[in-house]
């Protein structure tokens, strides 16, 4: 849900997706977080899943990462 309203605002900054994410959540911080946790941590599994699942040559020796870099 958060994700595809975020996708909305393609050029937005941070703080406007922020401010989506809350307002789809009616300021509620807490859930906000928890949902976008969710989320972050269903993503992570199935970038872990996909990267079990597809050969070394498939991909040309991409591996993908876990952690974002800054």
């Amino acid at each position: 849900m958060i994700l595809a309203q975020a996708r909305q605002i393609e050029q937005s900054s941070y703080d406007d997706r922020a401010q989506l994410v809350l307002d789809a959540f009616a300021g509620n911080a807490l859930a906000a977080l928890n949902s976008v946790i969710k989320d972050a941590d269903w993503l992570c599994h199935q970038l872990e899943t996909a990267s079990e699942n597809q050969s070394f040559g498939y991909v040309r020796g991409l591996k993908p990462k876990f952690e974002r870099e800054d």
